[in-house]
């Protein structure tokens, strides 16, 4: 009954600007706008995904209290996302270096020039989607209290909520 009487006071109930949806906004809008040069660019480098994150991010974290069903379908994406990558990302590494054995290709130095970069950046994917993986399967999944205080801090951080989303989207930068 605490809880209910809680999330009516919070929610506003009764009065004339009462929360109607979950992801209504009570206390003014966030700027859907990123204001940082930074952002944009990275955003067009990974092909939209922190912009795609930001959304995730903001439907979770409504004036600052997370919504805690959609933190968890959340974070479970992201797991399996990640799982994907990891997957991908192996596959990969091994045909690349399969490649720079065939005998043929030692002689054609754009062909092993690129071989290397593909290289490069599938064990930078995965890399990056396991140490993710990792800290959000051992930190992440705690109460409503812990995520609330990760989501502070990094909503106070300089590039705001934005940091997240592009931290979060970086494994999709293959």
């Amino acid at each position: 009954m605490r809880l209910f009487c809680n999330a009516k006071f919070a929610n506003f109930c009764g009065q004339p600007g009462a929360r109607l949806d979950v992801d209504q906004l009570l206390y003014g809008e966030h700027d859907t706008r990123s204001k940082k040069i930074i952002l944009r660019v990275m955003n067009v480098i990974l092909f939209g995904s922190p912009d795609a994150q930001s959304r995730a991010i903001h439907r979770i974290w409504v004036d600052e209290t997370i919504v805690q069903p959609r933190w968890k379908d959340f974070i479970d994406r992201l797991t399996t996302e990640w799982n994907g990558y990891t997957i991908f990302s192996t596959v990969m590494l091994a045909v690349d270096i399969s490649f720079l054995a065939v005998p043929a290709v030692t002689s054609q130095a754009p062909a092993i020039v690129l071989t290397y970069l593909s290289s490069l950046c599938a064990l930078g994917t995965l890399v990056v989607s396991l140490i993710l993986a990792g800290q959000v399967n051992d930190s992440r999944r705690g109460s409503a209290a812990d995520v609330a205080s990760f989501m502070v801090g990094m909503s106070r951080s300089m590039l705001g909520l934005e940091s997240l989303a592009l931290m979060l989207s970086l494994p999709f930068a293959r």
